[in-house]
């Protein structure tokens, strides 16, 4: 009875194959699409005087820049491209 319940010896639990556990990150196939600059500047939490600061400077530059989109007379931004920190 006792040796039902001896343990094993070693060298029979090295025999079999270790487990390892692995993880796959996968490419997100999201595509990011941009979002407004009223959105984006909302997000960054600006007081309204420099929000409007910025905006003219947006304006000035949505015809000459090529991270600046305009749709509808709209502008828009993408910060997971893009950064904008030579306009703020």
């Amino acid at each position: 009875i006792s040796s039902q319940f001896a343990l094993t010896p070693p060298e029979v639990l090295s025999e079999e194959p270790e487990a390892l556990e692995v993880e796959i990150e996968e490419e997100s196939k999201e595509i990011k699409k941009p979002i407004s600059l009223k959105k984006y500047l909302k997000s960054k939490d600006f007081s309204e005087k420099k929000v409007q600061k910025i905006k003219e400077r947006f304006k000035k530059r949505a015809k000459k820049d090529s991270r600046i989109t305009i749709i509808e007379n709209k502008i828009y931004v993408d910060p997971s491209k893009y950064s904008y920190s030579d306009l703020m």
